[in-house]
């Protein structure tokens, strides 16, 4: 079968420095003469890494640069991180794996070792369980989503009363709505807006999920936006759809790779919720899909 896509580089190098973002590019170059490729990409930390654009539509016989950055780390992360790009045409679908090569100098080594000491107070900071940890509050976790529908109740009223920075909500404002032709032009012209957050931390995806527009969970999923984001109490996606009462939103967010156990930063599960609201369908659907008791 013949290639739908080249990858220029045969792994991904990044010059690696203590506490600094990380960037490098691949190039992806589409070997179809007449027929746009889709392609996407996929990393094995992805709580590490951000690919812009994280995927998109191929031109005929056209090359995409895509920026590799490697969020701030304490210390350089082990050599076993990989990426796989996905390039698809019709039925047909191309699997490319490359492994991502650290570089850093033996001096820049041993500085990091050196001022480790001086750091680790510090670094628990860069866990973001241990944070969620060490938050001591002593609210009952079944008015954690009380809470967070309250705020989200008060979300419509306080973006009419303050417009939100069109560059940077525009995306939000067309998931809230399901505006599916205006998120499918941002999507491919603005990438970068796939980041973009309101007050709550909630992203696109939290907008269209807890509203239940499945066209554009399914679609914002498609062009990378990260499932398993979190709001500022901890929620995903998955949380605000089932907190909605939402089971056929709540069903293709699993079927898209949702974590049925994750957690708010006050321990609450999506199964948890379901149970508290009575929502006894959507419990039944999470414990068929593996949440635990």
């Amino acid at each position: 079968m013949e290639k739908l896509v080249e990858v220029m580089e045969d792994e991904i190098r990044i010059e690696f420095r203590a506490m600094v973002k990380c960037r490098t590019e691949i190039h992806v170059r589409s070997l179809h003469p007449t027929e746009m490729v889709s392609f996407k990409v996929q990393s094995t930390a992805p709580s590490r890494f951000h690919v812009t654009p994280p995927g998109g539509l191929l031109q005929p016989l056209s090359t995409e640069a895509l920026r590799v950055t490697l969020r701030p780390q304490p210390e350089m992360p082990a050599s076993a991180d990989r990426f796989l790009i996905r390039a698809s045409l019709n039925s047909r679908s191309q699997d490319t794996k490359l492994r991502v090569l650290y570089i850093g100098t033996l001096e820049e080594e041993e500085e990091e070792e050196n001022g480790r000491a001086a750091i680790d107070g510090e670094i628990s900071y860069f866990n973001p369980l241990f944070k969620a940890s060490s938050v001591n509050n002593n609210k009952p976790p079944h008015l954690d989503f009380e809470d967070n529908i309250k705020k989200k109740q008060q979300l419509e009223v306080e973006e009419e009363e303050n417009p939100p920075d069109q560059e940077e909500m525009v995306l939000l404002i067309a998931a809230r709505r399901g505006d599916i032709a205006q998120l499918q032009s941002l999507l491919k012209k603005k990438r970068a807006g796939i980041r973009s957050q309101d007050q709550y931390n909630m992203t696109a995806l939290h907008c269209a999920a807890i509203k239940g527009h499945r066209d554009a969970v399914s679609m914002l999923v498609a062009f990378g936006v990260e499932i398993e984001s979190q709001d500022v109490e901890g929620h995903t996606a998955l949380h605000l759809a089932v907190e909605a009462g939402l089971v056929e939103t709540a069903e293709m967010l699993i079927n898209l790779g949702a974590d049925v156990e994750a957690k708010s930063m006050r321990g609450a599960t999506p199964l948890f919720i379901a149970r508290s609201m009575g929502y006894e369908q959507i419990a039944q659907l999470l414990t068929s899909r593996g949440a635990s008791n």
